[in-house]
């Protein structure tokens, strides 16, 4: 009987939560044979086992004895079912899952007519520990930039994991951290480290409004982001408090007596350094030689993808 992925979650950030875009897909076709599944760091950190589910046929979240049923057909231990927490005794058959439990998914997938899935490494099957392994990335991040001429000095800025999230825009014109609605409507504006008073803010973006298709701002929307946010956040940070450089009147950079570095620019080299640690190979070879580190070993990993070749 064709298994169908209503229901088809690979991976999440714990037990109690879920991967709305651990699973990818494109257009299908009565020949499709492949699907492929992660999309490194714009997933949510993934970490969880395989769940199967099947989309209820009422209207209301699968019971206890549904999952349990689904999971069993797919070959899934009672211990393993045991460690996704389904529920109680019977005497909670028919009560709602909580949303932690619940995938949502668009279409259905016939698995019968695929016969090769493909995995994303990066925060799919490689999972890495947080914040270490953003530090390992800020400290290589940081050590390029001063071999291409920035001041030694910022090697003194310790990470702070508490700064940087995901979705924050960089603004190339002025060089501000922006936090958006899903409007565009501005909410947050940081220069550096500082808070932009609403005066400027308002001369700055006269409507409190950015279009993030716009090529000067830039998403910052990965895991693998988090490092960076941080980073253009030091760099601005470091150029505006410097007795040497002050403000070009545009605002769009600073300047000292032989030296003019527009916001713009930082971006660049900043984006360069990362992509650096990256192409040149330095992250990946420190992850390597130090995996227990820096990569979470999970024992059910190997369970799973058995469960999914056989």
């Amino acid at each position: 009987m064709p298994v169908y992925s209503k229901f088809f979650n690979i991976f999440g950030s714990s037990f109690s939560s879920v991967s709305r875009r651990a699973l990818h897909h494109r257009p299908t076709r009565a020949s499709r044979t492949t699907m492929e599944v992660g999309n490194g760091g714009d997933c949510a950190r993934p970490t969880d086992f395989v769940r199967m589910l099947s989309r209820p046929t009422e209207d209301r979240s699968p019971s206890r004895s549904d999952l349990s049923g689904i999971l069993s057909n797919l070959g899934i231990t009672d211990e393993a079912q045991a460690a996704l927490h389904l529920g109680g005794d019977d005497d909670h058959e028919g009560q709602q899952l909580g949303h932690s439990y619940r995938v949502f998914v668009n279409r259905s997938l016939n698995m019968n007519t695929i016969k090769y899935i493909g995995f994303d490494m990066d925060y799919t099957l490689a999972i890495y520990k947080s914040p270490i392994y953003e530090q390992l990335a800020y400290g290589l991040i940081m050590n390029r930039l001063v071999d291409i001429g920035y001041p030694k000095e910022l090697l003194n800025i310790e990470y702070d994991a508490a700064f940087p999230q995901r979705g924050l825009f960089f603004d190339r014109e002025f060089g501000n951290l922006l936090k958006l609605d899903m409007y565009g409507n501005l909410l947050l504006c940081l220069h550096g480290f500082e808070d932009v008073d609403p005066a400027t803010t308002r001369r700055m973006y006269p409507s409190k409004f950015a279009t993030p298709s716009e090529e000067r701002f830039f998403c910052l929307n990965t895991l693998f982001n988090l490092p960076e946010v941080f980073i253009l956040a030091c760099v601005v940070n470091y150029y505006s408090a410097h007795a040497d450089f002050k403000k070009l009147a545009s605002g769009t950079g600073v300047e000292s007596e032989d030296l003019i570095l527009s916001y713009s620019s930082m971006f660049q080299d900043v984006r360069m350094a990362v992509d650096w640690i990256h192409i040149e190979g330095s992250l990946k070879t420190k992850t390597i030689q130090n995996l227990d580190k820096y990569v979470e070993k999970d024992p059910r990993l190997p369970l799973m993808l058995d469960r999914i070749r056989k």
